[in-house]
């Protein structure tokens, strides 16, 4: 056999154009001034050449790193060149979404670096530790609770990134969309995985359950401004309240086989703090607002009337007085300033669910009492999971209840007492007591203790 000699290094363009190739990585020179992709040299264990439209095997490091990995053989790689400019290249693509420069280990960490330091901000000190420790041990030990934490990773870079057009908005559209598949997948992979609620995922399925809720926040807050019922404020709300609502539903089942002290009173709010020792512990900034409790005893007096019309079913306004009624009681005894998960999660679990159903309905009486919650709530949080939703909620909510109603919207937002400057004499004790708010932040479906 002939000695052939060393084969030539060279890339294939230059050796195609039979040029000196300076053998510049990742690609040559040459090839860069005449605005080519440069398609690479030979392998040492390979002798083929990355082609342009030719699928070639894997360069000699991936082989390596596929034997040092035990894996017998490897995928072929296409390499697809597109010839043109810079420019022309763009011009063909459009305005394609660029692929999410967050995948998931670097989502993960960008939850556990910076998300759960600004989630921290709503939870008391004491719950420090199931944040920090016990949240990134179930992400190590299950796939779906990892990858809701990376959905809500992504979610928080897009509230990081600037509103503007261009460049940043297609990468938020990346971003929000890789932010969907992560989330729809954690939803699979519980769905296969849990097939009941044991010690080893107790913790985990309690957890998923709660990072729905910041989820659906999340979502909420990130949402493009475009005319959609995807991006509908309303429906995101009433997503909230469902989630919520299934967060305390599955607490009586999870709680006994919490492990960890941390994780069972961030879970579990076992150490609740009833109304008085909240306002007596309270500065006075902090205390009930009096604006928001002349306004709904304005608006139950309003909502009796309309028992005497026709307009609306009887049961659906007693329905609604019948929440209005929790959310005086959850405003007499809860201060808004500072806010906690406590005060986002407590009023929705108490409400009936004949009134979620209302919401879902989007009844305008229904959507009365729920902006009455919600936009005190959100109203000047810089919070980036509840900022600038009061506005957004309320722009959604007055067209569904018309002119009628409207006027029972004014002054809201800026959270004055508005249409009930007068002092209203009402007694909210006409309904039934079930409808009381329990202990502060304790779960209903266990019992009020």
């Amino acid at each position: 056999m002939p000695n052939v000699g060393r084969p030539s290094r060279d890339c294939h363009a230059c050796r195609r154009r039979r040029t000196k190739c300076d053998l510049t990585r990742p690609g040559c020179l040459r090839c860069h001034r005449r605005s080519e992709l440069c398609p690479g040299y030979r392998d040492e264990l390979d002798v083929r050449f990355r082609c342009e439209n030719v699928a070639t095997l894997g360069s000699g490091r991936h082989v390596a790193l596929a034997a040092a990995r035990g894996v017998i053989g490897h995928r072929p790689l296409r390499v697809v060149f597109e010839p043109g400019t810079k420019d022309e290249k763009e011009k063909r693509r459009g305005d394609l979404p660029p692929e999410p420069s967050l995948q998931i280990p670097e989502a993960l960490a960008h939850f556990l670096n910076y998300t759960s330091l600004t989630l921290l901000l709503l939870t008391r000190e004491r719950f420090m530790d199931a944040w920090t420790i016990d949240t990134p041990l179930l992400a190590t030990q299950h796939r779906f609770f990892q990858l809701s934490l990376c959905a809500l990773g992504m979610l928080h870079r897009v509230s990081l990134l600037e509103d503007s057009t261009g460049g940043a908005a297609l990468l938020k559209q990346g971003e929000r969309a890789a932010a969907r598949r992560a989330h729809a997948q954690a939803k699979r992979e519980f769905t296969t995985a849990i097939a009941c609620i044991t010690l080893e995922n107790g913790a985990a399925v309690q957890g998923f359950a709660f990072f729905e809720i910041l989820l659906t926040l999340a979502a909420l807050a990130t949402a493009a401004p475009v005319d959609s019922s995807s991006t509908d404020p309303l429906d995101g709300v009433s997503s909230l309240l469902a989630a919520i609502r299934a967060y305390w539903s599955l607490q009586p089942v999870t709680a006994v086989h919490l492990r960890t002290t941390a994780m069972k009173k961030w879970l579990t709010a076992c150490n609740p703090v009833s109304s008085s020792s909240s306002s007596s512990s309270s500065s006075s900034s902090s205390l009930p607002e009096r604006s928001i409790l002349q306004r709904i005893r304005g608006l139950f007096i309003l909502l009796r009337w309309q028992c005497c019309e026709t307009k609306y079913p009887r049961d659906e306004v007693q329905t609604c007085l019948s929440a209005l009624t929790v959310l005086h009681a959850f405003y007499t005894g809860v201060a808004l300033r500072p806010l906690t998960w406590d005060v986002i999660l407590t009023w929705p679990a108490i409400v009936a669910q004949p009134f979620v159903a209302l919401v879902q309905r989007r009844q305008p009486l229904a959507l009365l009492v729920l902006a009455h919650w919600w936009v005190p709530v959100c109203r000047g949080s810089d919070q980036w999971l509840l900022h600038g939703l009061d506005r957004r909620f309320l722009d959604c909510v007055a067209p569904l209840v018309g002119r009628e109603w409207s006027f029972a919207l004014d002054g809201l937002l800026e959270g004055n007492a508005g249409f009930a400057m007068v002092s209203y004499d009402t007694n909210l004790s006409l309904l039934p007591a079930q409808a009381k708010i329990p202990l502060y932040c304790r779960n209903p479906a266990i019992g009020h203790g």
